[in-house]
């Protein structure tokens, strides 16, 4: 289990569940609180959200992905993931190696 962004007091949990094609795969459970910034220079970042809504923010744009979507985000793009209410997802890639 990681710990990453703001969230005292607050749910951040990550389980690692292994790799598909060399990329790491995580379930990630978010509630109140969101990622620092951060940019995956090789790697493109797919979120798969489970239930909830969960939040992308760029420096252009913020994404709401809800339950049953997909966003992808593509390597070098600075970005930070953050829930206003519980969001489990699935995240795939992301990790630079």
């Amino acid at each position: 289990m990681t710990e990453r962004g703001r969230c005292a007091d607050k749910v951040w949990k990550s389980e690692a569940l292994g790799t598909v094609n060399g990329s790491p795969v995580f379930h990630r459970t978010m509630e109140n609180c969101m990622a620092e910034f951060h940019a995956h220079e090789e790697n493109d970042e797919m979120f798969v959200v489970l239930s909830g809504t969960l939040y992308i923010d760029t420096e252009d744009h913020s994404y709401r992905v809800a339950a049953g979507d997909v966003h992808n985000v593509k390597a070098g793009t600075i970005h930070r993931a953050r829930a206003e209410c519980r969001v489990e997802v699935i995240v795939i890639g992301g990790q630079n190696a």
